[in-house]
C-alpha cells in the first residue's frame, strides 16, 4: 500500500508513507526495519507496536508538527579549482587572528628564547694571517717544550752520547760487538748514542743533546748543542796497569789525565781489563790514596761482556744525574733524621753507634747491621784501630762482609776509619 493511517490516540494521528530512497533522510526521522519503534514529539513518547502492517522496508515519518525550515544550500559561483588551498587559508588566517591580538607582556617561551641569546656564545671570529702564524708558533713552542722535558726524562739516555776510543778495542776482538749488542738490547734501544773515535787515546766520555729554542723572524729557531760532560773514563789493560804500580807513577798518571781533559771538577773513573798480577795488600793501597786525593775510583773486569755492561751502566746513571739534581734542588732533604732514640738500658750503646753510621752517606743498611754485629761496642773498635797502621786498619775493614756476601769495600772502611780516629777534624769525609 502507497500509505497507512496509524491511530496512537483519539486526538493525534499520524501518516507514514514510504520513502523516496532507503539512504535519504527525511525531515525528521527515519525508521529502519524493525517491529517496534518509537517516535518522540514534545516530550512524549508514544510506542507503535503495529510497525509490521506497514510493507516497506524504509518510510518517512510525517508528523502534523510543522518542519523545521532548511537553509537551502547556495551554489559556489566559482569552480572548486579556483578556491584558496586548505593549508593557505589556515596560514593567513593565523596570520590574522596574531594581528589582532593585543599587545601584551611576552610569554615564558619568550622569555627564555631571549635568556638563550643572551648567554649564547659570542660568533666566533674570522681569524686574521697574523693570528693564525702566532697559533703555528705556539704550537712549535710547546712542541719543543715536551721535546726538552722528555730530553730529561723518559728519553734522557736517548739525548746522551757515549764516545769510545778505537784504541780500546785493541784490547779485546770482540769488544766492538759486546757493546753493539748491550747497548742495542737496552730499553730504550741505544745503539745509535754510542760512536767509536780516534781522538782522545782509550778514552771513554760523553756529551749531552742540549735543547734550546728562540724566535726570529716569526719562526721559533732550534739551537740544539752537543755539551761534553764532567764524567770520563780511562782504559787500561792488566799490563799496562801493573806497569804504572811497578813504577810507582799511577798517582802522576791519574793527575795527567785529569788535566788533559780540560773540565772543571772532572769525575774519572779508570777501568783495568784483564788479569794484572797486583798484589792485593798494595792494590788496596793504590785504590784509597787516589780516591782520597782525586776522587778516582778504579773498576776491574775481566771479559767483554762485563766492559760492555759496565759502560751501559755508567751511560744511564749519567743521564739521569740531571733530573736528580733539579729534583734535589727542588725538595731538599733534611741532611739529619730527627728520631729520638733510647735514654737507657743495656742496648744504649749499640741504639747510638747505629745512629751514627746512620749519618754516612750511602751506607747501605746490610753494611750498617754487619758493623755493629762485629764491631757492637764503638770504643772497642777505635782502640782496635788506633792499635795497628791506617791502611792496614783501612784494609781489614773493607774485607768485612755484609749479608748479601759483599764486602765493605776500601771508600766506606776508610770513611769509618777517618770518623773514628781523626783526632783534629781536618779529615773530608767525601759524600761520592
Amino acid at each position: 500500500m502507497d500509505s497507512s493511517i496509524i491511530l496512537l490516540s483519539d486526538e493525534e494521528e499520524i501518516i507514514v508513507k514510504p520513502s523516496t530512497s532507503s539512504g535519504a533522510q527525511a525531515s525528521t526521522s527515519i525508521y529502519t526495519k524493525k517491529f517496534n519503534f518509537f517516535f518522540n514529539r514534545e516530550n512524549t513518547e508514544t510506542v507503535v507496536e503495529n510497525a509490521q502492517e506497514i510493507g516497506k522496508p524504509e518510510f518517512e515519518l510525517i508528523s502534523p508538527v510543522k518542519e523545521p525550515e532548511v537553509e537551502p544550500i547556495l551554489e559556489v559561483e566559482e569552480p572548486m579549482k579556483n578556491a584558496e588551498p586548505k593549508s593557505k587559508r589556515k596560514r593567513r588566517l593565523k596570520i590574522q587572528s596574531e594581528m589582532e591580538k593585543p599587545v601584551s607582556e611576552p610569554s615564558t617561551s619568550n622569555a627564555i628564547l631571549e635568556e638563550a641569546i643572551e648567554n649564547a656564545p659570542p660568533k666566533k671570529k674570522r681569524r686574521t694571517k697574523e693570528e693564525i702564524e702566532e697559533e703555528k708558533i705556539q704550537k712549535e713552542f710547546n712542541k719543543f717544550l715536551r721535546d726538552e722535558k722528555a730530553s730529561k726524562n723518559s728519553k734522557a739516555e736517548q739525548y746522551l752520547y757515549c764516545y769510545v776510543n778505537k784504541n780500546i778495542l785493541a784490547i779485546d776482538e770482540e769488544l766492538e760487538n759486546s757493546l753493539m749488542t748491550v747497548f742495542n738490547e737496552r730499553t730504550p734501544k741505544i745503539g745509535e748514542q754510542l760512536k767509536f773515535m780516534e781522538e782522545k787515546p782509550m778514552t771513554i766520555f760523553w756529551k749531552r743533546k742540549r735543547l734550546d729554542a728562540m724566535r726570529e723572524g716569526g719562526k721559533v729557531v732550534r739551537l740544539d748543542t752537543m755539551d761534553i760532560e764532567g764524567v770520563f773514563a780511562i782504559v787500561l789493560d792488566g799490563p799496562s796497569f801493573l806497569e804504572l804500580i811497578k813504577k810507582d807513577s799511577i798517582m802522576r798518571y791519574v793527575s795527567e789525565c785529569l788535566k788533559e781533559f780540560g773540565q772543571d771538577d772532572p769525575h774519572l773513573t779508570i777501568i783495568v781489563f784483564g788479569r794484572h798480577g797486583v798484589r792485593e795488600k798494595q792494590l788496596h793501597q793504590t785504590t784509597i790514596e787516589a780516591f782520597e786525593r782525586f776522587r778516582v775510583q778504579f773498576r776491574f773486569v775481566d771479559s767483554s761482556i762485563d766492559f760492555s755492561y759496565l759502560i751501559a751502566q755508567m751511560h744511564r746513571a749519567i743521564a739521569k744525574i740531571e733530573r736528580k739534581i733539579e729534583a734535589a734542588v727542588a725538595s731538599p732533604l733534611p741532611i739529619v733524621n730527627a728520631e729520638k732514640g733510647i735514654s737507657e738500658g743495656h742496648n744504649l750503646q749499640t741504639d747510638w753507634w747505629t745512629r751514627m753510621l746512620s749519618h754516612m752517606f750511602r751506607l747501605s743498611e746490610e753494611n750498617k747491621r754487619a758493623i755493629v754485629k762485629e764491631y757492637p761496642n764503638p770504643f772497642q773498635l777505635i782502640d782496635f784501630l788506633l792499635s795497628m797502621d791506617g791502611g792496614a786498619a783501612i784494609q781489614h775493614l773493607s774485607k768485612l762482609e755484609a749479608g748479601n756476601g759483599r764486602c765493605l769495600g776500601p771508600v766506606f772502611a776508610q770513611k769509618i776509619y777517618h770518623m773514628l780516629t781523626s783526632q783534629d777534624g781536618n779529615h773530608i769525609l767525601h759524600n761520592g
